[in-house]
């Protein structure tokens, strides 16, 4: 994320305690240094259930690809964003 800083996240989780799961939202503000199509995160076992992110006062339906063996999330937005932008990401 050379080009994107993290500015501040935000996780709501919802734990399932008889069957030892969770859902939740993340909520990561974002600060793009020149504009950027995808943002690529950290991830460990996560069933997502959908990525949006908010730019320039838009909700823009992101695609995303997990990948288990390099543990990382990879988002496609429908457009390059720049300056701040906040991705909200459903699991």
């Amino acid at each position: 994320m050379g080009m994107i800083r993290p500015k501040n996240y935000r996780i709501h989780l919802e734990p399932d305690l008889e069957r030892f799961e969770f859902s939740g939202r993340a909520e990561i503000l974002l600060e793009t240094l020149q504009p950027v199509s995808e943002v690529t995160l950290d991830s460990l076992n996560l069933d997502l259930i959908g990525c949006v992110a908010r730019a320039g006062g838009e909700l823009l339906k992101c695609s995303y690809t997990l990948d288990a063996k390099e543990e990382a999330l990879s988002v496609s937005l429908p457009q390059k964003i720049s300056g701040e932008a906040e991705l909200l990401i459903d699991y």
